[in-house]
């Protein structure tokens, strides 16, 4: 039996047995892989609880309401990516006010919804009206892969909206 900790961590399916041998969980980087192998096992401590899980499985964060009220004296404060998905997935607050207050890494999107990543706030159907205001702080690594279509962004479709002081990085 291993710990809860001994579970989370990478060296306890990469160490190299007392005979020699790796016990053959093949990870991104792992020193014991044959050169030139696949990589089918990942580990991280924002993913799956911590636990290994297979490279194809996707984990979408929990989206999480912003602090604040989404009006003008009161608006929505992003400040991390689970922030942005709440946004995504509301059209019903579409049409409120938001203030970036951090930097938001958003590499993990590259992994969402089989590969098509972030689901852009605004569709063909319902606009984005509100105000999002970037407080000049960066969305970077922001994936969206989406081959038809229209509406494709961070903001796919925005009418009578106010986007400002954005930043968007790689």
């Amino acid at each position: 039996g291993k710990t809860t900790a001994e579970m989370k961590a990478v060296s306890t399916f990469t160490s190299v047995s007392t005979a020699g041998l790796s016990n053959a969980w093949d990870f991104v980087g792992n020193p014991n892989d044959d050169a030139g192998s696949d990589d089918f096992w990942d580990i991280y401590a924002s993913e799956n609880g911590g636990y290994p899980y297979l490279s194809w499985q996707q984990f979408i964060p929990d989206a999480i309401q912003p602090v604040g009220a989404g009006t003008s004296g009161n608006p929505y404060l992003i400040a991390n990516l689970e922030n942005l998905l709440w946004i995504s997935l509301n059209s019903d607050q579409w049409d409120k006010f938001y203030l970036q207050i951090a930097n938001i890494d958003a590499t993990e999107t590259a992994n969402w919804n089989s590969g098509a990543g972030f689901t852009p706030i605004g569709t063909g159907g319902i606009s984005f009206t509100g105000i999002y205001d970037g407080g000049g702080f960066t969305i970077d690594s922001l994936f969206i892969n989406i081959n038809s279509g229209s509406d494709h962004g961070l903001f796919g479709n925005v009418y009578a909206a106010a986007l400002q002081n954005i930043n968007l990085t790689n």
